[in-house]
């Protein structure tokens, strides 16, 4: 999710809203394009970059195994927070008069599809995240989360047809990446029974299904009645054991655990698992999806890079549509 994104989804979340649908009349401090960018909205912005801020450092400062220089950095000044959010605003001008030169366009539907991925990732419906935000921030929160969902969204087909279409990758970069690639790699093929929750009932759920299987019954017959996982455990699982983002545990757990054997309960960050190891193997890697990745990768190393060479000069060459009152 951008940073942008996150922001947005920060406002729907923070209480109480914002104070802007309160504000009296606003001062026009700027204009680009001849679009007025007012005092309340820079504040506004700066505001909700004061609150992440304090969030995110908060989050690290609990975090046992986080820098010390990041855990003492020193808050910047409300005057920086309102100098950095004019600029963000100014900057976000450019980039919408931008895409309105360019013919981009926007639907309701594009909206409603995004809103309903981030409240799909965060575990709701559409219907109930705009209830929440609703709930926290009024009709007028509501509109103006839209409002900026939808600029966002703009902003990035922008990016899309200037500069992400525009980045090439060729045979022989994908060539030089995987010269020295692995043509295979280690899995373990398992049958899994998965509880959600840590708690203490799952806890004794799981246990309950190790139970029945020292008992003798089958793993599957057991999994299909215990398991909390979309497939009910019925799906056989490649678990790539070089993967770096694993769950140590879960790693260990294939990879020590005797084939034929009844494994160990194993504790992840959402709930508790157990892995019937079927065998392990080499999985050969299949060239064509490997060069497929292979390009997608080299490519988005790529996109970055050049979305920052042409977002810096386009602000450079649009500073004359920017009038400061």
């Amino acid at each position: 999710m951008s940073q942008l994104l996150k922001r947005l989804l920060m406002i729907a979340l923070m209480s109480p809203m914002l104070a802007f649908a309160q504000m009296p009349v606003d001062k026009v401090i700027a204009t680009v394009a001849g679009e007025p960018v007012t005092q309340q909205e820079v504040l506004d912005r700066a505001k909700v970059s004061m609150q992440v801020w304090d969030q995110e450092a908060s989050a690290i400062k609990a975090d046992k195994n986080a820098p010390a220089a990041l855990k003492n950095q020193k808050k910047p000044s409300a005057a920086q927070f309102q100098e950095a959010a004019l600029n963000e605003v100014l900057q976000e001008r450019i980039l919408l008069n931008q895409a309105k030169n360019s013919g981009i366009s926007l639907n309701q539907n594009d909206v409603d599809k995004q809103i309903e991925n981030v409240a799909k990732s965060n575990g709701l419906s559409a219907v109930d995240f705009k209830a929440w935000v609703v709930k926290q921030a009024g009709e007028k929160g509501w509109a103006k989360y839209q409002l900026d969902m939808g600029n966002e969204l703009i902003i990035a087909k922008l990016l899309a047809k200037e500069v992400d279409d525009k980045v090439t990758v060729s045979e022989a970069e994908i060539t030089e990446m995987l010269k020295d690639a692995p043509k295979s790699i280690p899995v373990a093929v398992t049958e899994h029974i998965y509880v959600e929750g840590t708690g203490a009932k799952s806890q004794a759920k799981i246990n309950a299904a190790k139970a029945r299987l020292t008992k003798g019954e089958s793993f599957s017959t057991v999994a299909a009645a215990v398991s909390e996982s979309p497939d009910k455990g019925a799906e056989k699982l490649e678990l790539p054991t070089n993967d770096p983002t694993m769950d140590p545990a879960v790693k260990k757990e294939v990879t020590t655990q005797t084939i034929g054997s009844i494994g160990n309960v194993v504790k992840s960050k959402n709930g508790f698992y157990l892995f019937n190891v079927l065998e392990r193997k080499e999985k050969p890697i299949v060239e064509s999806e490997q060069r497929t990745l292979a390009r997608e990768l080299i490519k988005a190393n790529k996109i970055g890079p050049a979305q920052q060479a042409w977002l810096e000069s386009t602000f450079k060459s649009s500073q004359s549509s920017v009038v400061m009152k």
